[in-house]
C-alpha cells in the first residue's frame, strides 16, 4: 500500500507538470475507475485515501482527463472517505479540495446536486474549526455546491447552518483566502429573504466593515462585500437603512470603487449597491415622514455620501470600462439617482473649472463650496453620451443613458444646449425608434427616452424647439400616444414634450391637426388615479384653451364636470388643484350649465378652499374661479352656497386664519381679503342668499361673516 501510495502522488505530480504521453496514455485507460475501486478497497488508511484524492484533483484540473471523472461516484467515495478519517485534518482537506475541484469544474453538477454534499463539508468545517488548509477548502468546495443550488442555500439557512459560516470567518479575520470564500457562502445565503433576516440578525455589516479594512487590497473580498451591500442596500427595509449608517457603509463603497478603478466588476457592485442606497434615500424622501427617527435617517444616510466624490467615481468608471455594457448601465442609472438626490451636482458637470476653482472676491465663497467643492469640474456629459453612442442598441443601457440626459439638463441651459449641438435630439430619437420597432419593445425604453427628449426641451430656446420640431417629433409623439395609450408614464412623458414645443407653430398645427385635445381628454379619463398624467393633461389643456377654435370642443358641462370630479381625486396635490381651477375659470360657460350641473365644480372650489388656506397659489386660483362663477352665473352662485361656500370664506377672514397666513409668510394676504369679501358680496346680491348666509354666520359665531354680510345691506 505504501509503494502505491508513492506511485500515486509521482502519477500526481507528472500530471501537474503537464507530462503529454502519460496523460495521453491515461485518457485510453480506465485509471479513475481503478482509483475508486482501490479507494473502497482500503478505506481505512488514511494515507492512501489522500494519494488517490490527489491524483483525481490533478485529473479534473487537466481538460482531456477531466472527463474521466464522470460516471464513477466519486462523491459517494469522498464522503466515505470523510467519515472514516474525519478526525484527520490531512485528507479531510485533500478531499474537500477534490470536491471543490469537481464542483468547479461543472462535470458532476446533477450527481453532487442529489449527494447532497454540503451536509458533509459542513460537518468537517465544524469539526476542523481552527485547521486553515480545511476552512480553505472546504468553504471554496461550499461555495461550488450552494452557487446553482437553491434547495442546499435553504437548507442552510433554515439548520441554522450559516451560524458555522460566521464563526468560521470571526475565527479566521487574519486569513484572505478563508475569508474570500466564506464572504462566497454568505452572499448566496443573503440571496434568500430569510437568509438575509438571519445575517441582518447576526451583525454580518460588523462583519463586512471588519473585512473591508482589514483586506481593502484583495480585489476578490472587496467585490464580494460590496455584492453584499448591494443586497442589504436593495431591500429597503429601515432597519436595515439603519445598520447602514451605523457601519459607514457608503465608506467601504467608495474604499472599493477608488481602489480598484481598473476592475469592471468591483466597479459594478459597488456602483449598484450605491444606487440601491439612494434608491432607500428617495423612498425615505418621497414618504415625507414626520417621524424623528425617518428624518434622521434620510439625513444620516445624505450626510455620510460624499456626492462630489461619486461623481469622480462613476466618471472614471464610464471612462475605463467602455466595453463593459452592464457597468455602463449601472454607471448611467447611479449618476441619475445621484443626481435627482442632489439636483446642485449638474453644475458641477461641464462647465469650466475657474467657474468653481476660483472666488470673485465678492464674499459667495462658501455658497459656492455647498454646491461643488470639486477643484474642477467634469465632462460627465461627454463620458454619458460617449456611452449612449456606443451602446444605444442595448436597452438598458439606452434606459439608463436617457434618465441621466434629462437629470443633467432639466435644470442646465448649458448642458443642454451642449448636447443638442451634438446631436443629442435626433439620436435619441433614432434610439428611440429604433427600440420601437423590436416586438418585445420594453416600454422603460419608450418612457426614458421621452423624458430624454423632455429634458432637452422644457427650457430650451425657440431655436433648439424648432430644431426638435424638424427632426420630426410630431408624428412620433402621435405614434407613441396611439400605440402606449394604456400607460400612464409614458403618455404623461408625450404631453409633457407636446406642451413644451406648442409654441412653435408648425408642430403645434399638427398636433391640432390630430385632435390632441381629444387625446388628453381620453387619457385623463382613462387614467384618472394618476396624478402625474392628471397634472400633464391640465398643463396641456390650459394651453388649448388660449386658442378660440378649441375652446368650444372643451367647455360643455360634461366635460368640465368630468375634469372637476378627476381633479377633486387628487385633492392632496396642491399643483393639480390649482391648474384644475385655472383651466375651470377659464373654460366655464353658463349658457352650456344646467342646476343639477354645477355641483362638481361647486364641491372642487369649496374643497379646494378649505383644504390649501396657506397654499398661495391655490387659494387664489380657486378664489378667482368661484369669482369668475359668481359674477357669470346665477346657477353656480346657488350651488357655491349650497356647499357652504360662504363658511369656509368667513373662516379664510377669521382673524385666526390670517394669522396663520401670516406666519406661512403668505404676501397675498390683502388680495385674498379682498377677493374672498368680493364673492360674498356678489353671492349676498340675492336676497335668499343673504339672510341665509347671515344665520350662518351669527349661529356658528363668524364675526367677519356677520360683519361683511350686514354691510352688505342684510
Amino acid at each position: 500500500v505504501e509503494q502505491l501510495c508513492t506511485s500515486y502522488f509521482k502519477l500526481a505530480d507528472h500530471i501537474a507538470e503537464g507530462d503529454g504521453e502519460l496523460i495521453k496514455s491515461l485518457t485510453r485507460g480506465d485509471v479513475v475507475q481503478n482509483i475508486t475501486k482501490l479507494m473502497k478497497e482500503y478505506l481505512s488508511n488514511s494515507l492512501f485515501q489522500q494519494a488517490a484524492c490527489e491524483v483525481l484533483i490533478q485529473c479534473s484540473l487537466h481538460p482531456d482527463l477531466r472527463p474521466l471523472l464522470k460516471d464513477h461516484s466519486i462523491p459517494f467515495h469522498i464522503r466515505e472517505a470523510m467519515k472514516a478519517h474525519r478526525s484527520d485534518p490531512y485528507l479531510v482537506a485533500k478531499a474537500v479540495n477534490l470536491l471543490s475541484s469537481i464542483a468547479e469544474s461543472g462535470t458532476m453538477d446533477t450527481e453532487l446536486r442529489k449527494s447532497t454534499m454540503y451536509v458533509s463539508v459542513l460537518a468537517v468545517l465544524k469539526a476542523h474549526m481552527y485547521d486553515v488548509a480545511v476552512q480553505k477548502g472546504g468553504l471554496q468546495a461550499l461555495t461550488a455546491l450552494l452557487r446553482n443550488d437553491k434547495y442546499a442555500q435553504l437548507t442552510v439557512v433554515y439548520k441554522g447552518h450559516y451560524e458555522a459560516i460566521l464563526q468560521v470567518l470571526w475565527t479566521h479575520t487574519d486569513n484572505a483566502e478563508v475569508f474570500s470564500s466564506g464572504l462566497q457562502v454568505l452572499k448566496f445565503i443573503a440571496g434568500t429573504e430569510k437568509g438575509i433576516l438571519c445575517l441582518m440578525e447576526k451583525e454580518i455589516l460588523s462583519l463586512i466593515t471588519a473585512a473591508s479594512r482589514q483586506f481593502r487590497d484583495d480585489a476578490s473580498i472587496m467585490q464580494t462585500t460590496c455584492e453584499l451591500i448591494d443586497i442589504i442596500a436593495s431591500h429597503g427595509y429601515w432597519s436595515y437603512g439603519a445598520k447602514l449608517v451605523e457601519h459607514n457603509a457608503i465608506r467601504v463603497l467608495e474604499s472599493a470603487s477608488e481602489g480598484f478603478t481598473e476592475f469592471a466588476e468591483i466597479q459594478a457592485s459597488s456602483l449598484s449597491a450605491m444606487d440601491n442606497i439612494l434608491s432607500f434615500v428617495a423612498a425615505l424622501a418621497a414618504a415625507n415622514s414626520t417621524i424623528a427617527a425617518d428624518r434622521f435617517l434620510e439625513e444620516s444616510l445624505l450626510r455620510q455620501t460624499n456626492a462630489n466624490l461619486w461623481l469622480v467615481l462613476i466618471h472614471d468608471a464610464l471612462q475605463n470600462h467602455q466595453g463593459e455594457p452592464r457597468l455602463q448601465e449601472t454607471a448611467c442609472r447611479c449618476l441619475a439617482r445621484l443626481l435627482e438626490t442632489f439636483p446642485h451636482l449638474h453644475q458641477c458637470i461641464g462647465m469650466p473649472a475657474h467657474d468653481h476653482a476660483q472666488s470673485d472676491g465678492s464674499g459667495d465663497e462658501e455658497d459656492i463650496s455647498t454646491e461643488c467643492i470639486l477643484p474642477q469640474t467634469i465632462p460627465l456629459h461627454n463620458a454619458v453620451w460617449l456611452s449612449f453612442l456606443v451602446n444605444r442598441s442595448d436597452p438598458l443601457v439606452f434606459q439608463a443613458a436617457c434618465l441621466v440626459v434629462y437629470f443633467m439638463v432639466v435644470e442646465n441651459e448649458s448642458l443642454q444646449a451642449q448636447l443638442i449641438e451634438k446631436g443629442a435630439g435626433v439620436a435619441i430619437l433614432d434610439g428611440l425608434r429604433e427600440h420601437m420597432t423590436e416586438p418585445l419593445c420594453d416600454k422603460m425604453c419608450v418612457e426614458f427616452g421621452l423624458r430624454a427628449l423632455l429634458g432637452l426641451t422644457i427650457t430650451s430656446t425657440d431655436a433648439q424647439k424648432k430644431y426638435m420640431e424638424e427632426i420630426g417629433i410630431a408624428q412620433d409623439l402621435l405614434s407613441i400616444m396611439e400605440k402606449s395609450f394604456h400607460d400612464p408614464e409614458v403618455m404623461t412623458e408625450a404631453f409633457g414634450i407636446t406642451t413644451c414645443l406648442h409654441n412653435i407653430k408648425k408642430f403645434w398645427d399638427v398636433m391640432l391637426g390630430q385632435d390632441i385635445h381629444s387625446r388628453v381628454l381620453s387619457a385623463m379619463k382613462e387614467h384618472h388615479s394618476h396624478p402625474l398624467l392628471v397634472e400633464s393633461c391640465l398643463e396641456l389643456l390650459i394651453i388649448l384653451s388660449l386658442d378660440e377654435s378649441v375652446v368650444p370642443l372643451l367647455n360643455d358641462a360634461e366635460t368640465l364636470c368630468s375634469i372637476a370630479s378627476i381633479v377633486k381625486e387628487h385633492v392632496i396635490y396642491s399643483a393639480i388643484q390649482s391648474k384644475g381651477c385655472l383651466l375651470i375659470k377659464r373654460l366655464f360657460d353658463e349658457k352650456k350649465f344646467a342646476d343639477f350641473q354645477c355641483d362638481p365644480i361647486a364641491s372642487l372650489l369649496v374643497d379646494a378652499l378649505s383644504r390649501w388656506k396657506t397654499d398661495p397659489e391655490v387659494l387664489v386660483e380657486a378664489l378667482l374661479c368661484a369669482m369668475h362663477m359668481c359674477v357669470h352665473s346665477a346657477v353656480m352662485s346657488l350651488a357655491l352656497v349650497k356647499e357652504d361656500v360662504h363658511l369656509t370664506l368667513f373662516e379664510m377672514l377669521s382673524k385666526e386664519e390670517a394669522q396663520q397666513r401670516e406666519e406661512e409668510n403668505l404676501k397675498l394676504e390683502g388680495f385674498i381679503n379682498t377677493i374672498g369679501i368680493d364673492i360674498i358680496y356678489h353671492l349676498s346680491c340675492a336676497r335668499d342668499f343673504k339672510q341665509q348666509m347671515l344665520l350662518k354666520a351669527i349661529k356658528d359665531g363668524l364675526l367677519e361673516g356677520v360683519k361683511v354680510l350686514l354691510g352688505a345691506g342684510a
